[in-house]
Formats: structure tokens, C-alpha cells, sequence
């Protein structure tokens, strides 16, 4: 032990090799905690089979089995069915690993794995952690909130949870019914990995869950018995709810029981919290059926019990005896008894064993051998044999007593010959104890020799001492040298007083090493024997020798190194420092982009935390616009060695600040990298900004300035025009500097007459009296202008002329305003004058201005008698001044009246009914109104004509839609004669047969039962064929209910229904995207539901089968088409396609009932559409059906 020890001391610390990725996901799950808790690395490849968003997860599950995945962002392509690649690491979970993803990379469409069977069992939930799983269940309830679904299985209860849950009232619709569940099994784990709460199902979607029964089946339907039960269960569901009647034979445990009724046994198991049932009880069972051959087993059992009831009389059990159709009942079996003991015994025939569960009352110990009679309920069971749960002591009774057996001659023999082996054993183990005292002396000497060796082979200072005093009792040459003393000058003494140069740390270490058994790497400081200082680690450990305390200790100095570890400390602080008071920021990454080395200042600007920043890349920081100029510029560095670039520096919460980098190559523990600088040059941009702002103002002032600029020198040549006098003028720079004016831009004469020469002169001459000057130019296609001039004299030192500023705007369209307001002005009295509209031109609060013919001629009132005078001074024009003033006030804040309806009675007592408009308008800086008003007399005298026709008309239509109202009720009335008193017979039809086929069966030959099952299916095909009559009568009664609706996802709906109905077919389904109609969205699902499943159901005997539904733009409107490869038709029966009952298929090809084509045909027609079908026999069919755009009004449907 103590060489032991010494070389685990003087051996080094051996490194963590690198660890393979694991790659697949049982490889995960086979972690141990320790190895998962430090993050295995993760490289796998699966099929995503659950996903979510909040939180973000993913279920992956490969040919091995399924993983839980966490991921930082859910992408929209990582959808169930997606084959992944997962890169990341693995981290312990409640029972088994989980991965923390890295990167998800989407590889293409994978396969969904084949659905484990699952019945809510808590060890099956254990090992079928997050694998994809199928199960049949009742569902129970809802869950508060309608975050799930509480269900029963066949194991036990259990949950169905959702990522995104559906409508709570979708969910309620479940309750009830048997479904078929897919999706991932996650159990809820307590304390120790042990499975607690139940197991749950975690189900993607809504569409996941199918119905296989209702509960409402299940109580409505009659008694079955066990012998009938097993004659028809290869015909029923996977785990049918059955109802089932008998009496208790036996309780197996608390929930268990064993049940038989008139024709065979079956074992019951009830829900929990069922109220124990005594034996002998009458019991009414309902719950899930399961059958192994013969053998009945119902679970998660509703048991009622009806009254008392005598224990059915029991048959004779044989080893010919079929146990699995008695299982359950009450058997007899006679044998003798193998095993016997306290509460059972075995009972043995034949070689059939039979083990007896006695009753509690009985406590007998039957003797083995005897002969016996137990009679009970037959149970699981064991091996080749059986259970007997026997009810009272009397059914088991002892026949015959066990024989008496003399001991024979063999059995004396064996007993010598079993005492003389026990005393050669004893000899054996006397000489095998003396062998091993020797082999473990001459090991102990063995190991003494190699630890003396190693004690004083060993460079560092080794030395043993006694606990309490420290005097010292062996040391090799290493402490010799480091003391500085002989061995014979330091046994014996002291070690405080050889080396410690502190009494009391000799003493700390001491208690150290007593409270945890050994120290390692304690620091401490000695002196050797020239009074000179050593830094040491000391290891050690406590051991006894001789019965007393020592202490074994190896001393290494560790002056040296500590000093250089001060060196490089005191090094790295000085860089630190320097990193961290640079102004701009730092970093360094390899050439795989990762973060080896960054200031603070780089996480202050970036806003990302350290752990943040050492799983990003470079290019993470930048914009996808600005990362191929960042990558190539890092590649330029990496090549050249020095690389320069410019970009904003993204932060965490999307602002960016541009910043200038400098990168250089450097190798960095052996390993190629780029450190990097990073310089804020935003006060430099602000700068640019602002030259480039003040360049802008002067380029806009002066080049992009609406207005000529003009530079031109006292002898008349143009210095200087910027672009839009250029564009005014038609010449270019280059063409017109240096040119003279004259008969370039200034004509000789203006076409006025005015004589243009001597200009220049005079404008040199008297520059104040043309500061503003107003002349006629020529650009240079001839055409003139008239232009404004400001002109501006630009003085030399000496105060002479050295250029004229000329700024000048274009008139050309004042001065032809001028003409045309002139013009208008003429316009303007001609309209007013001739105008059959009654005008009045009047002060805003003043006088009437003028008037025109219509008002003379409606009004009747002169326009000299109204000119200038107020317009309430006529009771033709105003009831009260008031009203005046309130259309004055209106019109001085709006702008304008219209629409104003009035009646004036005239001066000769006629009334006059006029519609009056007003607009303010401003003449000669006076607010004026200008007044119109049109005569409606005959107008009002056309509306009243049409009010009286409008009631007539109501009239006639309410009793039209009375007539309709009673015609839809008699509708009702018959519908609901079809729906009941049809029904009534057809149901009498089909249950009396059955009732025929069930009790007189075995009475009927072949022929007579045949003819029976024809009655039952046409029974059933006339109970069809009322609904589709029903169907297709609501369809053209049904309320119509517009809206825009999304014919595209309503068709992935009706598809993703008859996939599931029929998972067994592979069918291409193409549904064009964005198709939208405007209609009521239940029927158009009616519509989408027969030409889609009438595409699904004809191309069955297609192989590569492919349904379509896309549009077509037509003149008449949007036309959509259901397309198929199918079985087709003969065009020249097209015409019956659309009539109920009309079939142009036998019902043995494709079973229907010819209703599905006339339904679509009424419900497009009742949209306002139209239908139409094209096909070939063989070559598929394309039915179409046009849905007209609805545009709601007041008289909307």
C-alpha cells in the first residue's frame, strides 16, 4: 500500500483524450449521467417526428430508436417527416440523455419510422422514451385549460398532450370514443428515474388522432357472451369496448377479477377506485377487450354489480382440457400433491401441475404426497400449469393420505459417505489456510523491498516522521540535498526544527491531513541549513507504523517554477491590461472562426455575453450584405498575412455602428489565427456626412437649383451655367462657356420690337437700374422665353467689374396666364349667362352681384330688380335672415355646400322643389358665393310615383315568401317522414335478420343464411341511400353564407382525411396554392369532398395514382378542376353524370350511390357557378366548376 501511494504521488496527471462523436441516437441514450452531464459531442442523422416552437424542440428518431433534441429557433422546414443532421452535445435528463443541438441541418424528406405498439403501461413508457409510438385508447375527459386529453389503455391510464393545442371544443368531440393516437411516448419521471403521473403520448397535431369506436356504441348495444365474443373476433376493431355480463368467480387481487358467464370464463380488470366485489355477485362489465387464442381479457373495466347470483357448478380440468377456453370459470381437478405450504399447494396429473391459491380462512399445510380435490376459478397460466383460486375451505379436500416410505440401504450409504467427505473438506481447508499465510509473508516482504527501493530512488525529498513530535525517522538523499545536511545529521531530530521556518504551518498542515487523510499540493516555505528559503509542494499522507502515528511526505521545491509562474502571471496581467484599455475592440479566432481571445469592450458594443460570443462565428456579427466582403477579407489575411476592411459591426439588438478592422496573421499554440482590431469610425462618417450634406446643399442651390445661374464677364462672354440653364437653353457646359450672349441666349430684338445690342453696356454701365430686369431669351432650338433676371455685380480689389451673377427664373407661363386669364374671364361670363342652371354671384355677407337667365327664369325675378341688393330682401330666396347667415357661416368653413334640398313658393304662389350648391370663391380680395340651383319639381313628382310602386311591389313579395316559407316547411315535414318512418322498417329488417342469424344460425343451411345477409345489405344500402336523399335535399335548403374562402387549404384538409381513412394507398395529390372563391364554406367542402374522394375512389386501380386540383383564368371568370388519371368515362354518357342515382360504373368496381355529382351540381348553382365534365374511358377525368366573385350590397344573400 504505501509504494502504492508513493507512485501515484510522483506519477503525472494524464490528459482527457478527444471523444468520437456518437452517431446514433441509441448510442445517446446508453450514456452514463457522468459521461452525459460533461457533453459528449453529438453528430446524428434521423427523422424529425414531433416538433415545437415554444420551447423550441425537436423528437429525432433514426433505425435505433428516439432522442429529445433542444434547439435555439424553431425553422419553418424542421416539420415532422424531415430528414435532419443534429450537431451538438449530450446533457443528462430526467432518466435518460437528451442532445442540446449546435446546428439542425435539414438533408431532404425522410420516412417516418413504424409506430411502436404502446398500452400506457409505466415500464413500457420507461424504455420507449421519445420514440414514436401507436396506441388504441378511450379518451376520458379534457384536460383543464385544453392543454390535452386524459385517456384510458389497456395497461393503465395515461395522456394525450399537444405542442400546439387544438379548439378546446374539437378536443370534446374526442371524448368518448376509441381512437387510434401516433405520436412520441414521454413519460413523467419523479424521484430515482421511477415513472410517476402516468405515461403520456405527445401528439403533434389534431390530425394525428383518429376515431376507431364511440362510447356511445358501446351502452347502447346488448349483452355479449364470451363463446359468442369468440367466435367473431377476428372481424372486430384492434381493442374493441365490449359489454359482457356474469358472475364473480374469484378476486385474483384488488382490481382483478375472474368472470363466467352462460357459455365460458374471462378475466376482468377494473378501473382503480373501483368498490370491491364479493364473490358470487352478478356483475355487468363494459371496457376494452383484448384475446390471446381463446383466452378473454377485458380492461380498464367499469364493473356494476346486480345482485347475488350461485357459483356456476364446475367442470372436470384434464390435461386434454383446453385451458384458455375455461380460463376464468369454475373447474374441479383431482391429482396428488407435489408441493405443499402455508396459503397453496401443487397439485399434480398426468403432467399437468396445477398450482392451489387456498383461501385465507384455510390453514392447512396438506402433507406432500397426498392425494386432493380443489375446485375454484382457473386462473393465468404458469409454465405448463395452471392457477385454482378456490373460494372456501371446502373446495379443497385431501382423498388420501401421503405413504409411508422405510429408509433404504442407498440412502444409509449416502449418509457415511457425506460425513467422511466433510472431514476430507476440513483437512482441504486446514492445508489451502497454511499455503496462503505463507504466499501473503513472503509478499509482504516483497512489497517492503520495492518500497524501500522507491523511497529512496525518488528525486523529490521524501521523509517519514512521527505525527506528534516530528522527529524523523527515514529520508532518502532528495531531503538531504534540500535541507543542505548528511542522513546521519537529520534522524532523530526534529523536523520543525530542521526546516519549517513556521511552527504553527507545520501544525495546520498536520490537522489538515488528520481531517482528510492525506493533503496534496500544500504550499509551504522551508529553510535548508544555510539559512536560505524554499517554495515546496508537499503531498502527504497518514500512515501507522509500529502501532503508532506517522506521516509520509514528499517535498518538491517549487521555488523556481513559481517564480516563473509569477513572471508569466505578471506578463499576462501587463497584456490584459493593454487589451483591455484599447479604445477600439479586440479579438482573436482560429481559421475555423472560433473566439479564442476579446476584450470587454468588444461584448460592451456587440451587447453579447461572453458564453454567447465563444459559440459564434466572425461573419455572425455582420449583415448578409456586408459577410462575402468580411470572408474574403479574412481569407486575404490568412493568405497575406494583413488584411484591412470596413463594415458595420452588428449588436445583439440590430443597431450597427460602422467600424474599420485591421487583421493580421499570428500562430497561436501551434495553430494558425488572426487577431484583429477594430476601430469606431463613426465621428469620421458624421464628418463625411456633413461635407457630403454641405456639398448637397450647394449642388442643390446651384446645380439642381430651379432657377438659371448665370456668370458672365463685362465683354459679354458666359463664364459659367449650371445644369438647369443648360437643360433650358438646350447647350452643354462645354458648348457654351466662352461664347458670347448675344445670339446665343439674348436675341438682337425681342419680338416685341425692343432692341436688345447695347443690354450688355448698360447693365455694366447702371448695374442698380437692372438689379431686376425682365427681357425675352432664345434657347437653342430657336424657340424663346421670357426670364426674370436679378443681376448682381461682382467687384474686383481695385473696384472694378469682374463678373455679373445673373439669376434668372422662367415667365414664360405667367405671362401666358395673363392671356388666359382673360380668356377665362370671357368663358366664364359666357357659361354664366347661358347656363341652364340657376347662378347667382353674391357678396359672401353683402349684396347680390349678378344673376343669370335660369335664375330669372326659376325663380321668376328680374336681374335688375335684385342687383345689389341683400338676398333676404326676397321671401323667393330666404324663409328668415337667420338662415343666411347659417349657410354663410357653413360655406366660410368648408369651402364649399352641397346638396342642400329646399322648397320655395314663389311670387305668383307656385312651390318649386330645387337642389342648392354653393362655392366660396375670392374676387377682387372680397369672399364672394357663387350659387347654384337646380329645379327638381319634376324629379320629386317621379320619386313619389316610384315610392307607391316600391309598396306594391313588397306586398307582392311577402306573399310570395310566405308561400315559399310554408313549401320549405312541408320540405322539413317530408324530409323528416324519410328520415324516421323509412328508418323505422329498415332498422325492424335489419334486426330481426340479425337476430335470425344469431339465434337460428346453425338451423339454416348455407343458402337460407345467405339469403338473410342479402336482406341485411340491402337493408343498409336503402339506409344509405336515405342519407344521400337527405344530403342532397339540406344542401339546397342550407343557409348561404358568403365569405372569401381558401379552397387550397380546405382541399389539404379533405386530402389529409382520406389519407388517413386509407393509409394503405400511395396517391400524388397536387393542390395548386393560393386558390380563393367566394362562397359558404361548408358547402364548398361538400363540393371539394365529392370531387376529390370521387378522384381518390376511380383511380384505386391505377398504379402511379395522381389527383390535381388547380384553376383556370377564363374571360367569364376564374374556373377551377379536379383532375385525375383514373378509370375516366364514355363522353357520350356525360350528360347523366350529374343526375341522382345515375351511375356509369358497376357497384362491384366502384361501390357509391350516384347522389355525390348531383350534390356538387346544386350547390355551384346555388353560388351562381356552373359545372361540366371531360374524360375518355381509361384515360381519366376532369370535372370543373366555375365560382362567380361576389360583390355584397344592400341586397346581399
Amino acid at each position: 500500500m504505501p509504494v502504492v501511494v508513493l507512485l501515484l504521488c510522483t506519477l503525472p496527471p494524464v490528459g482527457d483524450h478527444p471523444r468520437p462523436a456518437l452517431v446514433t441516437a441509441r448510442s445517446v441514450r446508453a450514456l452514463d449521467p457522468e459521461d452525459a452531464a460533461r457533453g459528449h459531442p453529438v453528430d446524428l442523422s434521423g427523422v424529425v417526428t414531433v416538433s415545437s416552437a415554444r420551447p423550441p424542440e425537436l423528437f429525432v428518431q433514426d433505425d435505433t430508436c428516439g432522442v429529445y433534441v433542444e434547439i435555439m429557433q424553431l425553422h419553418a422546414d424542421l416539420k415532422p417527416g424531415a430528414q435532419v443532421r443534429v450537431r451538438g452535445r449530450a446533457r443528462g435528463g430526467w432518466f435518460s440523455p437528451l442532445v442540446v443541438a449546435e446546428t439542425v441541418e435539414r438533408v431532404g424528406e425522410g420516412r417516418f419510422p413504424d409506430p411502436l405498439p404502446f398500452d400506457f403501461s409505466q415500464p413500457a413508457a420507461r424504455w420507449l422514451e421519445s420514440q414514436f409510438v401507436q396506441s388504441h385508447c378511450l379518451v376520458r375527459s379534457v384536460l383543464a385549460g385544453g392543454g390535452g386529453l386524459e385517456v384510458d389503455g389497456t395497461a393503465g391510464p395515461g395522456g394525450l398532450a399537444f405542442r400546439a393545442p387544438p379548439p378546446v371544443a374539437e378536443l370534446q368531440a374526442l371524448v368518448g370514443t376509441i381512437v387510434r393516437v401516433r405520436g412520441v411516448c414521454i413519460p413523467e419521471y419523479g424521484p430515482g428515474g421511477r415513472v410517476t403521473g402516468g405515461a403520456r403520448i405527445l401528439v403533434h397535431q389534431l390530425g394525428d388522432i383518429q376515431v376507431a369506436q364511440s362510447l356511445e356504441t358501446v351502452r347502447a348495444m346488448p349483452v355479449r357472451t364470451a363463446g359468442y365474443l369468440r367466435r367473431f373476433l377476428p372481424g372486430v376493431a384492434p381493442i374493441p369496448l365490449v359489454r359482457m355480463s356474469g358472475v364473480v368467480t374469484a378476486r385474483v387481487g384488488p382490481d382483478v377479477l375472474m368472470v363466467q358467464d352462460v357459455t365460458a370464463g374471462f378475466t376482468v380488470h377494473a378501473r382503480p377506485g373501483t368498490v370491491p366485489i364479493a364473490v358470487g355477485t352478478l356483475a355487468d362489465v363494459r371496457g376494452f377487450l383484448t384475446w390471446s387464442g381463446s383466452r378473454l381479457t377485458v380492461h380498464q373495466a367499469d364493473v356494476t354489480p346486480c345482485g347475488e347470483a350461485p357459483l356456476p357448478d364446475p367442470v372436470d380440468l384434464t390435461p386434454a382440457t383446453d385451458r384458455a377456453s375455461v380460463e376464468g370459470a369454475r373447474v374441479r381437478f383431482h391429482g396428488r400433491v407435489a408441493e405443499s405450504g402455508p396459503g397453496h399447494l401443487t397439485l399434480v396429473r398426468d403432467g399437468l401441475a396445477v398450482q392451489v391459491r387456498l383461501p385465507e380462512d384455510d390453514g392447512r399445510v396438506v402433507p406432500v404426497g397426498s392425494v386432493a380435490t380443489a375446485a375454484g376459478a382457473l386462473g393465468s397460466r404458469e409454465g405448463a400449469g395452471a392457477v385454482l383460486f378456490p373460494v372456501g375451505a371446502g373446495d379443497v379436500t385431501v382423498d388420501a393420505p401421503p405413504p409411508a416410505r422405510p429408509l433404504t440401504r442407498a440412502q444409509v450409504v449416502a449418509a457415511l459417505w457425506l460425513a467422511l467427505g466433510a472431514v476430507v473438506a476440513c483437512a482441504a481447508w486446514a492445508w489451502s489456510l497454511h499455503r496462503v499465510v505463507r504466499f501473503r509473508t513472503r509478499e509482504l516482504s516483497e512489497s517492503e523491498r520495492k518500497f524501500a527501493t522507491a523511497f529512496h530512488a525518488n528525486p523529490d525529498a521524501v521523509v517519514l516522521t512521527r505525527a506528534g513530535d516530528g522527529t524523523v525517522l527515514e529520508v532518502n538523499d532528495g531531503f538531504c540535498r534540500l535541507c543542505g545536511l548528511p542522513r546521519g545529521q537529520v534522524l532523530g531530530r526534529s523536523v520543525v526544527e530542521l526546516i519549517w521556518r513556521d511552527p504553527g504551518a507545520r501544525a495546520r498542515m498536520l490537522d489538515a491531513v488528520r481531517a482528510a487523510g492525506a493533503v496534496r499540493d500544500y504550499p509551504g516555505v522551508i529553510r535548508d541549513a544555510a539559512g536560505a528559503t524554499h517554495e515546496v509542494s508537499i503531498f502527504c499522507t497518514r500512515i501507522e507504523v509500529g502501532g503508532s502515528e506517522c506521516l509520509l511526505g514528499t517535498i518538491r521545491d517549487v521555488t523556481e517554477r513559481n517564480r516563473a509562474e509569477r513572471e508569466v502571471r505578471n506578463e499576462r496581467l501587463f497584456v490584459d491590461t493593454m487589451i483591455e484599455s484599447m479604445p477600439g475592440v479586440l479579438y482573436c479566432y482560429d481559421s475555423d472562426g472560433k473566439f479564442l481571445r476579446w476584450n470587454r469592450r468588444f461584448e460592451t458594443v456587440t451587447g453579447y455575453s461572453a458564453a454567447e460570443i465563444a459559440g459564434m462565428h466572425p461573419l455572425d456579427f455582420f449583415t448578409p450584405a456586408d459577410r462575402p466582403l468580411l470572408s474574403r477579407r479574412i481569407g486575404d489575411a490568412f493568405a497575406t498575412g494583413e488584411a484591412h476592411a470596413e463594415a458595420p459591426l452588428l449588436a445583439k439588438d440590430g443597431t450597427a455602428r460602422p467600424y474599420h478592422f485591421t487583421g493580421r496573421r499570428v500562430a497561436f499554440d501551434a495553430a494558425t489565427c488572426l487577431v484583429g482590431i477594430g476601430i469606431d469610425v463613426s465621428a469620421r462618417h458624421d464628418a463625411e456626412r456633413q461635407r457630403a450634406e454641405s456639398e448637397r446643399r450647394y449642388r442643390e442651390l446651384v446645380e439642381l437649383a430651379n432657377s438659371i445661374i448665370l456668370r458672365w464677364t463685362p465683354d459679354g462672354r458666359v463664364a459659367f451655367l449650371n445644369e438647369f440653364g443648360q437643360r433650358f437653353f438646350g447647350f452643354t457646359g462645354d458648348e457654351i462657356v466662352g461664347r458670347h450672349v448675344l445670339d446665343t441666349i439674348v436675341p438682337y430684338t425681342e419680338s416685341t420690337g425692343r432692341d436688345l445690342k447695347g443690354l450688355i453696356e448698360r447693365v455694366c454701365a447702371d448695374p442698380e437700374a437692372f438689379e431686376q430686369s425682365v427681357n425675352e431669351n432664345v434657347r437653342r432650338d430657336g424657340t424663346r422665353a421670357w426670364v426674370a433676371w436679378t443681376n448682381r455685380i461682382v467687384l474686383g480689389a481695385g473696384g472694378e467689374v469682374v463678373e455679373i451673377l445673373s439669376v434668372g427664373s422662367d415667365v414664360t407661363g405667367a405671362r401666358r396666364m395673363e392671356q388666359a386669364l382673360v380668356a377665362s374671364e370671357k368663358k366664364f361670363s359666357a357659361v354664366f349667362r347661358l347656363s341652364p342652371v340657376s347662378l347667382a354671384l353674391t357678396r359672401l355677407d353683402g349684396p347680390i352681384v349678378d344673376v343669370n337667365k335660369s335664375f330669372e327664369r326659376i325663380y321668376k325675378l328680374s336681374a335688375e330688380r335684385v342687383r345689389g341688393r341683400l338676398p333676404t330682401d326676397f321671401a323667393e330666396l330666404y324663409d328668415a335672415p337667420a338662415d343666411r347667415a347659417l349657410y354663410a357661416e357653413r360655406l366660410r368653413r368648408d369651402g364649399r355646400l352641397s346638396g342642400i334640398e329646399v322648397r320655395r313658393v314663389l311670387g305668383d304662389g307656385s312651390a318649386v322643389d330645387l337642389v342648392v350648391a354653393a362655392e366660396l370663391i375670392e374676387l377682387d380680395g372680397a369672399a364672394h358665393a357663387l350659387v347654384a340651383s337646380t329645379d327638381v319639381t319634376p324629379l320629386k313628382r317621379a320619386e313619389k310615383a316610384l315610392r307607391e310602386a316600391n309598396a306594391a311591389l313588397e306586398r307582392r313579395v311577402e306573399a310570395r315568401t310566405n308561400e315559399l316559407v310554408a313549401a320549405n316547411a312541408e320540405l322539413e315535414a317530408f324530409c323528416y317522414s324519410v328520415s324516421h318512418d323509412l328508418r323505422a322498417p329498415l332498422r325492424a329488417v335489419d334486426g330481426f335478420s340479425q337476430a335470425v342469424l344469431e339465434d337460428y344460425g346453425p338451423r339454416l343451411d348455407a343458402e337460407g343464411q345467405g339469403f338473410l345477409k342479402r336482406i341485411r345489405g340491402a337493408a343498409a344500402r336503402m339506409g344509405e341511400l336515405i342519407d344521400d336523399l337527405l344530403t342532397l335535399s339540406r344542401v339546397t335548403r342550407a343557409d348561404l353564407r358568403r365569405e372569401r374562402v381558401d379552397l387550397s387549404a380546405l382541399a389539404g384538409e379533405v386530402v389529409r382525411a382520406l389519407r388517413q381513412a386509407d393509409p394503405g394507398r400511395e396517391v400524388e395529390a397536387v393542390v395548386a396554392p393560393g386558390l380563393f372563391a367566394d362562397g359558404d364554406r361548408s358547402l364548398l367542402r361538400v363540393v371539394l369532398e365529392n370531387l376529390l374522394g370521387n378522384a381518390w375512389k376511380y383511380t384505386s386501380k391505377v398504379e402511379a395514382a395522381r389527383i390535381e386540383l388547380g384553376s383556370e383564368a377564363r374571360s367569364e371568370g376564374l374556373l377551377f378542376f379536379v383532375r385525375d388519371n383514373g378509370a375516366g368515362f364514355d363522353p357520350a354518357y356525360a350528360h347523366k353524370l350529374f343526375q341522382p342515382f345515375q351511375r356509369l360504373h358497376r357497384e362491384a368496381e366502384f361501390p357509391g350511390h350516384g347522389v355525390g355529382l348531383a350534390t356538387v351540381l346544386r350547390v355551384v348553382r346555388r353560388h351562381g357557378g356552373a359545372v361540366g365534365a371531360e374524360g375518355s374511358v381509361g384515360n381519366g377525368a376532369r370535372f370543373w366548376f366555375t365560382m362567380p366573385v361576389h360583390h355584397p350590397g344592400p341586397h346581399h344573400e
